[in-house]
């Protein structure tokens, strides 16, 4: 049985008269220790879908179906008190904003206690001592849990928000672009500090993120999202060597390699489709250079890669020779 079974998680927010259809029968699984990265422009869906996995979407936003299977225990189905004891103790998150993932009234380490304290029947004494140890654990010195969040800095208050995550030891974290904003030493640092944490722990993780780099230095799966669903998933060795959705390739074609002669970075042309009225065939059609009058008439079904049912592609011709074509003049190769 995986850790995490997801299957056709479907979530709407109200607008007024409208529904913004932000995640589309969202289906993946994930076993314990695995790393499954959700990339996608801004607007996919990808954090709305850590918000439902864990419960913490806005007022107007709805969990219009599906299920979700945390080892087995189906999160949708539990009361709010019962899925208030799977947070942070079997499920936790680090927000991409820090400092409104923390309260700034209380000092960061008086809000760790209370959270400890509230899963785990500990003394004020022994949730102290645990919250300054994994202070130290993500590089931040003891005194710091005497601080409040305006006196930290960017990267602190994310090291402290990381410390919050895994503070109760839970079975899975979802890491919402942690590392937005910070330069690339710091956004190393913090990845290699999750995995540390990943492999001491042995948890899960869900990398959310629209850094393909960084999806390809920490993942072992990818589910790549447009428009609200996931349109093509797989290893990060299928998703990097052998892409099979247009959207994908795009995506791998819009930042530079160290490798091999310079080249120029494709743009997309158009913007994202609205997902208050998604269209009736694929959400990408109006933008993919593939697109022909069945796209815009036919949603694809999800289409198996390689006589292996780990790599599947929502493309008509996900399985056809242009497909290949595009990802070798993407990559600056001869087609």
């Amino acid at each position: 049985m995986p850790l995490l079974e997801v299957r056709d998680l479907t979530v709407h927010y109200r607008l007024g008269p409208a529904r913004v259809h932000a995640a589309d029968r969202v289906s993946f699984t994930l076993d314990r220790g695995q790393t499954l990265g959700l990339v996608g422009e801004s607007g996919c869906g990808k954090t709305t879908v850590g918000y439902a996995l864990l419960r913490v979407l806005p007022e107007n936003g709805v969990i219009a179906g599906g299920q979700v299977h945390l080892d087995g225990s189906d999160l949708l189905a539990l009361d709010a008190e019962a899925m208030r004891r799977v947070r942070w103790r079997r499920l936790s998150m680090i927000f991409q904003g820090a400092m409104n993932a923390l309260n700034p009234v209380l000092r960061v380490g008086d809000l760790l206690e209370e959270i400890l304290q509230t899963h785990e029947p500990v003394s004020r004494e022994e949730a102290r001592a645990r919250v300054a140890e994994q202070f130290e654990q993500v590089g931040l010195p003891r005194a710091r849990t005497h601080s409040y969040p305006h006196e930290m800095s960017g990267g602190q208050r994310q090291r402290a928000v990381k410390a919050k995550s895994h503070l109760g030891r839970p079975d899975l974290i979802i890491a919402d672009e942690p590392t937005t904003a910070f330069d690339v030493i710091l956004q190393d640092q913090i990845l290699v500090q999750l995995q540390e944490i990943q492999k001491r722990l042995g948890l899960a993780l869900i990398l959310i993120s629209h850094d393909m780099s960084v999806i390809a230095e920490t993942c072992d799966h990818v589910a790549v999202m447009y428009g609200g669903r996931i349109v093509e998933y797989g290893t990060v060795d299928e998703i990097f060597a052998r892409p099979r959705h247009p959207y994908t390739i795009a995506m791998l074609s819009s930042f530079p390699s160290l490798y091999g002669p310079a080249r120029e970075l494709l743009a997309l042309p158009g913007v994202p489709p609205d997902l208050t009225a998604p269209p009736v065939g694929c959400a990408f059609a109006p933008r993919c250079p593939l697109a022909e009058e069945r796209c815009h008439a036919e949603a694809p079904a999800p289409l198996t890669l390689d006589g292996d049912e780990t790599h599947w592609s929502r493309c008509h011709f996900a399985r056809e020779v242009k497909v290949s074509a595009l990802a070798r003049e993407a990559a600056g190769a001869e087609s």
